[in-house]
C-alpha cells in the first residue's frame, strides 16, 4: 500500500504490489525465461545468464517449471477454431531428439539412483496454412508424432479438421510429400480435398536415383546431376498442365536409356504433381490469381524448419515431451509475431543481446 498526493490536496491510499502473493519472479522475467528457451538456450545457459544479470542464483527447477508452463498453453491453442481458413495447407515433419527412460536405473557419483535415458529421433508434424493471393502463411496445427506413419499423420490432419479447416469453408489444396503414411491418413480425413505431391521432394528423389556415368566424379559429377535436375524442373514451370505433360514425355524419351531408374521415379505419381494447375484454374474462374510457387511445393515450410533447427541447435536434445512442446510453441508464437511485425525492435535487440551474453558467459 502506498500513499499518493491528490491534485485537489491531501493524500489517498493506493494498493500496490510488485509481486503477487507467493510470486518469486517478476512477470517480465518469466516471459524472458520462456523466450530464451525458445531461442534454443539450455536451462543451464539461461541460469548463468540470469545469475550474472541479477547478482543472485536462479534454480534450475524454477526455470524448468516456468518453461513447462508454456506447454500448458498448447492444448488451448489447438482447440481454438480458425477464423480465416487458409485455401492451401502444406504439411511436413521435422525430426528432433527426445530423451526417454529405458527402465534401467544407475547410481551417479554421489550414490543417488538416476533413471537411465536414451535418445530417440521423433518428428514434429506441422501444417502450415497458406493464403496464395497475399502470400500470408502461418502454422495452423502441429503434433509430436511417433514417426511419419499413418497414425501420427491422422492425428495432425484431425487436429486441422477440428479447428475448422474444411473444404466447405474454403480449404481446397493439401500439399505434402509422397510418404505412404500421409497418403493413407489424408484419404481418411481429407478424401474430398485435392492433393498436391510436393515437386521439391520429387526432384530430391530424382537426384537420389541418378546413376553417374562411369568415370565421372567430383565437380564433373555434381555438374552432371545439376543439369539433369534443372532440365527436369522445367516440367513444372510450364504455363499450363498440357505443356507440362508434353515436357515430361520429351524428358522421359531423352533420358530413358541413360537414366532408367530416375525416369521411373519421375513417372511414378506424376499426375499428383500437377494438381496445382487445376487449383489455379479454379481460382482463376473466381477472379483470383494464385502464383504456382505457393501451390506446388512444401519448400517454404522446409525453410521454416531451418529456422527452428538453428534455435534448437544449442539444446541438442530434449528431456521430456512437455519441454519439446514448450520450446516449439514458443518458437511458433515468436515467429507469428515477427511476421505480423508485432515484436518491437527494442525487445528483439534485448533478446539478441541476452543470447550473445549467455554464449559469452558459457
Amino acid at each position: 500500500m502506498v500513499r499518493a498526493e491528490a491534485s485537489a490536496g491531501g493524500t489517498v491510499k493506493v494498493p500496490f504490489r510488485t509481486l503477487r502473493s507467493g510470486q518469486r519472479i517478476w512477470d517480465d522475467l518469466e516471459e524472458e525465461i520462456r523466450a530464451y528457451y525458445g531461442w534454443g538456450m539450455s536451462l543451464r545457459w539461461i541460469k548463468e545468464c540470469l545469475d550474472a544479470r541479477l547478482g543472485s542464483s536462479v534454480g534450475l527447477r524454477t526455470l524448468n517449471h516456468r518453461v513447462r508452463q508454456m506447454a500448458q498453453l498448447v492444448p488451448g491453442w489447438r482447440e481454438e477454431m480458425v477464423d480465416a481458413v487458409p485455401p492451401v495447407v502444406r504439411v511436413d515433419g521435422i525430426w528432433l531428439t527426445l530423451m526417454e527412460r529405458t527402465g534401467e536405473v544407475e547410481s551417479d557419483r554421489l550414490g543417488r539412483q538416476r533413471a537411465v535415458k536414451a535418445g530417440r529421433k521423433v518428428p514434429i508434424l506441422v501444417a502450415q496454412g497458406v493464403w496464395p493471393a497475399s502470400g500470408r502463411q502461418e502454422v495452423v496445427a502441429w503434433v509430436l508424432g511417433d514417426g511419419e506413419n499413418e497414425a501420427s499423420w491422422e492425428v495432425l490432419l484431425t487436429q486441422m479438421w477440428e479447428r475448422g479447416i474444411w473444404a466447405e469453408r474454403g480449404f481446397c489444396l493439401l500439399v505434402g510429400d509422397g510418404s505412404a503414411g500421409l497418403e493413407q491418413a489424408r484419404r481418411t480425413v481429407y478424401w474430398d480435398v485435392p492433393f498436391q505431391r510436393c515437386v521439391f521432394h520429387k526432384l530430391r528423389n530424382l537426384w537420389r536415383d541418378i546413376v553417374l556415368p562411369e568415370g565421372l566424379e567430383g565437380k564433373r559429377a555434381r555438374l552432371y546431376k545439376r543439369r539433369f535436375i534443372r532440365s527436369a524442373a522445367r516440367i513444372w514451370y510450364a504455363p499450363d498442365e498440357r505443356e507440362a505433360r508434353r515436357r515430361q514425355r520429351l524428358f522421359c524419351q531423352q533420358w530413358a536409356q541413360a537414366q532408367p531408374l530416375a525416369v521411373a521415379t519421375l513417372r511414378r505419381d506424376f499426375d499428383a504433381t500437377l494438381t496445382f494447375y487445376q487449383t489455379q484454374a479454379r481460382a482463376a474462374l473466381q477472379g483470383k490469381v494464385w502464383p504456382a510457387r505457393r501451390l506446388r511445393t512444401t519448400s517454404p515450410l522446409e525453410r521454416e524448419f531451418r529456422a527452428v533447427r538453428r534455435r534448437v541447435r544449442n539444446a541438442v536434445l530434449f528431456h521430456s515431451p512437455s519441454g519439446l512442446a514448450a520450446v516449439f510453441h514458443q518458437l511458433l508464437i515468436r515467429h507469428t509475431a515477427h511476421r505480423a511485425n508485432a515484436l518491437p525492435g527494442t525487445w528483439q535487440r534485448r533478446l539478441e543481446h541476452a543470447l550473445a551474453e549467455a554464449i559469452r558467459i558459457s
